[in-house]
């Protein structure tokens, strides 16, 4: 696949997101200053040439793409007036709980090893979050996939998994995770994660 066909198609630019969230350019770019709005998943600057009948012209350009997930987070801190960035957090927090509740219920099992840290380590994930970091392992950058990902990490380093187990978690990563094209060389721990639980089966 074409790098460039890749980010058309996998993520939107600031513009885009405006677009399809109502939000002006500006606000999503205040919010990003802020900490409430996650920063582009990818930053591309391009050395570009144009020929033509009038010549050859070289240029700059830079694009940012955003997860196109950011469109969900957006619809959930938009009716918030002069959000915070602890505000934002808050917000985050109660939707990264109510998928860990979720998870429970469809029949992944938590110990209670699990909850011991887990406030602490959401206060992590918000970190990475913000960064842009979802934007590039997840396959949207949605607040569930991100919860998937990273409990199944937890369980995978901690717990000892049965067969029924082992494989929710194996579906949840294939749903959750992303496959960039191999130019950009985005493996990360949760795809080798998988490789190594697909090995286990």
């Amino acid at each position: 696949m074409i790098i460039s066909e890749y980010f058309e198609n996998y993520f939107y630019s600031l513009k885009q997101l405006a677009s399809h969230t109502f939000v002006k350019e500006q606000q999503l770019s205040d919010w990003i200053d802020l900490c409430i709005l996650p920063n582009a998943a990818y930053h591309l600057k391009n050395q570009v040439q144009s020929s033509s009948f009038f010549g050859i012209t070289d240029f700059n350009e830079e694009k940012e793409y955003f997860a196109r997930g950011y469109t969900k987070w957006i619809e959930l801190i938009k009716p918030y007036s002069d959000l915070s960035s602890a505000q934002a957090y808050s917000v985050f927090y109660q939707q990264y709980a109510k998928c860990v509740n979720d998870l429970s219920l469809k029949g992944l099992e938590f110990n209670s090893d699990y909850f011991e840290n887990l406030e602490e380590r959401i206060q992590d994930h918000w970190q990475l979050f913000l960064a842009g970091k979802y934007g590039v392992i997840t396959a949207n950058g949605f607040i569930h996939e991100i919860v998937a990902l990273e409990s199944v990490d937890f369980l995978a380093k901690n717990t000892e998994l049965n067969d029924d187990q082992l494989k929710k978690c194996i579906r949840l990563l294939e749903r959750s995770l992303s496959y960039p094209p191999a130019q950009l060389n985005c493996v990360s721990n949760s795809h080798k994660l998988l490789n190594n639980l697909n090995s286990a089966q």
